[in-house]
């Protein structure tokens, strides 16, 4: 399967993937993902979609910019 994170103003996620993941592995990686800006209750939300299965995933916000 693979991983796609996203703004959650978007309506579906983009076609490039941000992780591609094997079975039983620990795969670390840095995407880096413009958050929604959208006045809401998505404010500064992502969606991170997955393509099949399940999977355990963490996310850790390092930083931010504008």
């Amino acid at each position: 399967t693979y991983l796609v994170a996203y703004p959650a103003s978007l309506t579906r996620p983009p076609l490039a993937s941000d992780l591609n993941l094997v079975a039983r592995a620990v795969l670390p990686n840095l995407v880096v993902v413009q958050l929604d800006t959208a006045a809401g209750p998505n404010d500064g939300a992502l969606y991170l979609f997955n393509a099949a299965g399940s999977v355990n995933a963490i996310i850790d916000i390092e930083g931010w910019f504008q």
